[in-house]
């Protein structure tokens, strides 16, 4: 192995690589763990005295671009006033029409008059909003519409979930609530944020009163997402986040590669224990059914309970 701090290069024999410094620590980091971005690399290496910055001004306009290329397009179309709150499916899940305004899903029936067919049409649909700021403060945008089959001809011809395009791997679902509305900033900053797979599993937490709830829209998380959960943080302090992710081996694998990301961003995270042992009505502490798969699978009671017992 050669290293050269002056010459800025690696090699090594061994193995035949060679480079830059920037790109052997990012390999040295990579083997402890630590995966990083180039500029994390390079704030690292400023951080550990490696490196200088000579250019901070340039830095910041770079990271400024960098943020501004990572912001979903806002659209005006809002479907919220033809969402159907009393679809069966809704009631089977046990989200309530109060539940679904909040948030603005429901079923969106197909309407005669519209000119094209949508695939979101017969499908229960959420809506995605993100947060700007302009000079007013924080405002609420629109930023896709996104549909759940309700049957195999659809999930096959159209896919389980069907969205307009728009990247989720920038954003965090409900991050609008938690910022503006008054009982989830409060829950927030009182209990941390609770970290969720999906749109049913942030609806039936808010059912049970828990407001504090967002979603990840999947099992993993990307920079982008982490980069959004920071700026979140920088307007709204929360002491944790837990990861409610789902039970089955993705979600379990999911949330340990979650917590290591978000550990090395400066968040404290606990994750769920799916094997702990709950008392439920009063009754002697015994496992969480394995009829539960996710959050969205419990009962409004069995949420509070957690909640009642500090769990979240």
């Amino acid at each position: 192995m050669h290293v050269s701090l002056s010459e800025n290069i690696f090699k090594d024999f061994s193995s035949g690589k060679g480079g830059g410094i920037m790109q052997f620590c990012r390999e040295m980091l990579l083997q402890k763990g630590r995966e990083m971005t180039m500029s994390e690399v390079a704030r690292w290496m400023v951080k550990e005295g490696i490196a200088t910055a000579n250019h901070p001004k340039s830095l910041v306009k770079q990271k400024e671009k960098a943020a501004n290329t990572g912001t979903n397009p806002a659209i005006k179309i809002d479907l919220r006033r033809y969402l159907r709150t009393d679809h069966p499916e809704l009631c089977r899940r046990g989200i309530s029409a109060t539940t679904c305004r909040y948030l603005g899903c429901g079923f969106l029936p197909r309407r005669s008059w519209a000119k094209t067919g949508s695939p979101l049409n017969s499908r229960l649909v959420f809506q995605v909003r993100g947060v700007r700021e302009n000079g007013q403060g924080l405002q609420p945008v629109i930023l896709t519409h996104t549909g759940r089959a309700l049957s195999m001809e659809q999930e096959e011809l159209n896919g389980k979930y069907w969205s307009y395009p728009f990247k989720k791997a920038w954003e965090i679902y409900n991050q609008d609530n938690i910022l503006l509305d008054e009982a989830a900033l409060g829950q927030t900053n009182m209990f941390g944020l609770i970290l969720t797979e999906g749109f049913f599993d942030v609806a039936k937490l808010v059912e049970a009163g828990c407001r504090n709830a967002v979603a990840l829209m999947g099992n993993a998380i990307s920079l982008g997402q982490i980069e959004r959960l920071v700026w979140i943080r920088s307007r709204v302090r929360f002491p944790r986040i837990l990861l409610f992710l789902d039970r089955d081996p993705a979600g379990k694998t999911g949330a340990l590669q979650v917590r290591e990301r978000l550990f090395h961003h400066g968040f404290p995270v606990t994750v769920f224990d799916w094997e702990q042992l709950v008392s439920f009505n009063g009754e002697k502490p015994k496992p969480i059914p394995e009829s539960i798969k996710d959050p969205a699978d419990m009962s409004v009671e069995q949420i509070q309970t957690l909640r009642r017992h500090g769990i979240f």
